[in-house]
């Protein structure tokens, strides 16, 4: 439905905060499969997907944005900041961490 109308993706990107966790995590989902499909529509929330990664607690949610990341063309600082996120991830200890995300290598954080 996004996918084909576009105007609607900015609502997904809202969803990231909403109250519900569930609706969290399914508009991160959404997004993501989107995104797979038209990656320049993350571009102008960059910022916001950054900042969400570092603040993000649910392990499904931080799946999704781990996976989104790597689509967007970051700058060294977001590099630097990407990858001490996502390192932190990886010493969480909670489901879908870890290992999930050292199974999930969709890109390379070293777009320019």
């Amino acid at each position: 439905m996004v996918s084909k109308n576009q105007a609607l993706f900015p609502e997904l990107i809202k969803g990231w905060w909403s109250e519900d966790p569930l609706v969290r995590m399914r508009a991160a989902d959404a997004t993501e499969k989107v995104a797979r499909k038209i990656p320049e529509l993350l571009r102008p929330y960059k910022k916001e997907l950054l900042g969400l990664m570092a603040e993000a607690k649910e392990p499904e949610l931080r799946w999704h944005l781990a996976v989104m990341v790597p689509r967007l063309p970051l700058n060294s600082k977001e590099r630097q900041l990407a990858t001490s996120v996502l390192s932190s991830y990886l010493e969480d200890r909670s489901p879908l961490s870890c290992q999930d995300l050292r199974s999930s290598r969709t890109g390379r954080l070293d777009h320019s």
